[in-house]
């Protein structure tokens, strides 16, 4: 997978490289005393610049393989104003996962309202997919509003997924499939 650019109105988002650790450091540590820390394990233990260096570099090695990336979103200051991630890529079913996460300061700001659709549309389009998935602790009341606008669909509950804040805690399992992204996205842009 190419490293890509995706521009909305307000920001644009790209495959992040090893540079970028220092800009993912910085929009961490803003975010340290964030109530909602909790639902973003992973950043929680990556406190250095080599190992968000390390992160980012499993996330290229995935992308050379072409099943998964690690994108950030930047505003017009080329700001890091949080990340998107793709995992769980697969050709043959013509699937993937997607993860988001945004800063403490860039949130109820519309970011992802304005970009996931960018990056719904280079997943579908680039990728050839049909079918993209995604899993959201259900007390992220936040997240699953955002999944929800974004038109995915909730198909199940996965029960003590994951641990949230040091307790196992239940998740939703959320799709969005090509023809609904067509119907409420692409076809809307048309009229």
């Amino acid at each position: 997978m190419r490293s890509f650019l995706g521009k909305t109105n307000r920001f644009t988002w790209r495959s992040l490289e090893h540079a970028d650790a220092i800009f993912l450091q910085n929009a961490i540590q803003e975010s340290i005393d964030d109530s909602e820390w909790y639902y973003f394990p992973v950043y929680q233990n990556l406190k250095t610049k080599e190992q968000l260096k390390h992160h980012i570099s499993s996330y290229l090695l995935q992308a050379e393989l072409r099943n998964g990336g690690l994108f950030g979103v930047f505003d017009s200051d080329n700001k890091l104003l949080g990340t998107l991630y793709l995992y769980w890529v697969s050709e043959e079913r013509e699937s993937a996962a997607i993860g988001f996460w945004l800063s403490q300061m860039a949130r109820q700001k519309g970011v992802l309202a304005e970009v996931l659709p960018s990056f719904l549309q280079f997943l579908f389009s680039e990728l050839k997919l049909n079918r993209i998935e995604a899993e959201v602790a259900i007390s992220n009341k936040k997240s699953i509003s955002v999944l929800e606008k974004a038109f995915f669909v909730q198909e199940g509950l996965a029960r003590e997924y994951a641990k949230v804040n040091g307790t196992f805690e239940d998740f939703y399992h959320y799709s969005l499939i090509f023809s609904d992204f067509q119907e409420k996205y692409l076809n809307k842009k048309e009229k």
